[in-house]
């Protein structure tokens, strides 16, 4: 049986070749044929490939189609990964930076539900809901030598309802895309279309995570201007004759690379297991 291997870049990979369609579309509405009513860029023309070479392009092609043509079919974007070019190191090493959470708040509370208590005097004990007040705004907690209130806001899930906790870093890096096509003219069209309708207007791209057991994350972008190149493919080199038009640009991405959710009770144990000695004079932190 196969290892699934999952990871944020993975993910990313994936989630780039759904957004390049997205584009492609609201770049280029057209249709497959008038009769269809399907528009004519799917699946099977977004690509993710190693090397920009019109070889590689055409095989990695002719393995994903759907259809198993045997013909080219063009348009074909191909995209590939770029380094990385920065990662954020200040997010997610400290203990405290572990608190992203997939989740918001339960929507309701109940009796009997444990809570920690996050803010004021009691900040960081755990207690039980033993009452709710005034339309569940205020909640009366047991923390064990002595009972308080507090508002929701002064609350947090532990045990069942507590929402998972992860990882996470910002990184900043590209991809490269080759749009082929095999006229000019048509080429013009795509840059002129993807310049008008997608370059600075689309930005924000939500997606649900696996790894995050299907809460929802974010890539944010910013497309390059598509240019055209000249691609000669090795038979056409070989008759030193012909060409197809390649209309090439570079996508900037900020995303996230997360870990796979920690359980609530591991990340409490660690808060409540570091403690200063010599309160005082801070000498040094200990974790049990």
């Amino acid at each position: 049986m196969a290892i699934k291997i999952q990871s944020s870049l993975n993910e990313i990979d994936v989630e780039m070749g759904n957004i390049f369609l997205k584009e492609m579309r609201i770049a280029d509405p057209r249709l497959k044929t008038e009769e269809s009513n399907l528009p004519l860029w799917d699946e099977d023309q977004v690509i993710m490939v190693d090397e920009l070479d019109t070889e590689e392009i055409f095989n990695a092609w002719l393995i994903k189609n759907s259809k198993k043509k045997i013909d080219i079919q063009y348009p074909i974007l191909a995209y590939q990964a770029d380094d990385i070019t920065e990662v954020f190191y200040g997010t997610g090493n400290r203990i405290h930076q572990w608190e992203f959470v997939t989740d918001g708040k339960p929507q309701e509370w109940a009796v009997g539900d444990i809570v920690c208590i996050i803010s004021g005097f009691y900040r960081g004990m755990k207690g039980t809901i033993k009452a709710i007040l005034e339309n569940s705004t205020k909640f009366v907690v047991d923390l064990g030598s002595t009972t308080g209130t507090f508002s929701a806001d002064d609350l947090r899930a532990t045990e069942s309802k507590a929402p998972s906790v992860f990882k996470a870093k910002q990184i900043i890096t590209t991809y490269t895309s080759s749009i082929l096509v095999e006229q000019k003219q048509e080429a013009r069209y795509l840059m002129n279309n993807f310049i008008l309708r997608c370059a600075d207007g689309q930005i924000w791209h939500p997606f649900k995570s696996e790894i995050l057991d299907g809460s929802e994350l974010h890539i944010f972008t910013v497309f390059d201007i598509p240019n055209i190149n000249k691609v000669p493919t090795s038979e056409q080199k070989l008759k030193g004759s012909g060409y197809i038009y390649s209309v090439n640009f570079v996508t900037h991405v900020w995303a996230y690379l997360t870990d796979i959710p920690a359980p609530q009770g591991f990340i409490e144990q660690i808060r409540e297991n570091i403690h200063v000695e010599n309160e005082s004079r801070v000498n040094r932190i200990v974790i049990n």
